[in-house]
């Protein structure tokens, strides 16, 4: 395959696999205002709350929670860094067999440049993500992951409220957030149907 050929392959692996990922988005904290106004409709949506058990300790798995990277100025990369991570881009699209090691590690590198890095201005998200090259949209497994509670709103609906509590309330735990009086702060109170 002349040169070229193989660049424009990998460079339309590159966009084919980052139109197919499924990234699930997490932060670290409950009680972040500004968190439930962007993400949850000015507090009129719901947070779940997560248990991770860690099983995969040396991080072999692409698609385990990782903490965004936050950053003054966008990474650089060499050319021989590019090309090895659009060719492992390329080897896992196509299912050929590859170095596992170099594949997986391109892979991770890839995966952590291009969803796990965000400008700094954003850090107070505390953001976490996981991402898994797939075959398009889908339901995202992440072993090891469950939901420890629903967390509605300060402006959550009654009728939304009800109708999630009456599909989920016997195996997940309910709470509402309220704004503490003459406080910025939120805190937690057991939903009641």
């Amino acid at each position: 395959t002349p040169p070229e050929e193989f660049e424009e392959q990998m460079l339309e692996n590159y966009g084919n696999m980052a139109r197919k990922a499924n990234i699930y988005c997490m932060c670290e904290n409950w009680n972040n205002q500004t968190m439930w106004a962007h993400y949850a409709n000015a507090s009129n949506g719901i947070c779940l709350e997560l248990n991770y058990r860690i099983v995969d300790p040396l991080g072999q798995r692409l698609n385990a929670p990782s903490a965004v990277t936050y950053r003054d100025v966008p990474q650089q990369f060499s050319v021989l860094e590019v090309m090895n991570m659009l060719q492992a881009v390329t080897f896992h699209l196509s299912g050929k067999k590859g170095s596992r090691d170099f594949v997986g590690n391109s892979l991770r590198k890839f995966i952590s440049t291009l969803y796990l890095t965000k400008q700094t201005k954003y850090s107070f998200e505390q953001e976490w993500r996981s991402v898994s090259p797939s075959d398009g949209p889908g339901l995202l497994r992440i072993p090891g992951l469950s939901i420890k509670s629903v967390l509605l709103g300060t402006n959550c609906s009654d009728v939304l409220a009800s109708t999630l509590y009456g599909r989920f309330g016997k195996t997940v735990k309910f709470e509402r957030i309220v704004q503490l009086p003459n406080s910025y702060e939120l805190s937690r109170e057991p939903y009641i149907n």
